[in-house]
């Protein structure tokens, strides 16, 4: 009774085929990092989106008040400047340009630039 054991033997990949199987997994992954890498790259970054929500407002704030005069100052981790200078066209008018700087850095990351009048 002992020698009726049943001998299952199990079909097994070859090694060319698992290589060949291993070639294709790493075309695809490649293509699929390549494809996501300019999607990121393509896309507006969270900085200059929270930057151009800020230049709307600073926009609105700029727009309310009446006077003309320069100002800086802090919108969360962000610098806003706000200059006036005079339109060459007409002398009634101003040319605004607003600014949002990043963190300890002098470079703007947005910029606006509106003719304003008093």
């Amino acid at each position: 009774m002992a020698r009726n054991q049943v001998s299952h033997r199990l079909k097994a990949s070859s090694l060319i085929e698992v290589i060949i199987a291993m070639v294709v997994i790493v075309v695809i992954f490649s293509t699929a990092m390549m494809i996501f890498s300019n999607v990121l790259l393509s896309s507006p970054s969270a900085r200059k989106l929270r930057a151009r929500a800020t230049l709307k407002d600073a926009l609105v704030l700029a727009e309310g008040s009446g006077g003309a005069t320069d100002s800086t100052y802090q919108a969360g981790e962000l610098t806003v400047e706000r200059r006036y200078s005079a339109y060459p066209a007409a002398p009634a008018l101003y040319l605004l340009r607003i600014s949002v700087l990043g963190t300890g850095a002098q470079d703007s990351i947005a910029v606006l630039r509106k003719v304003v009048s008093r």
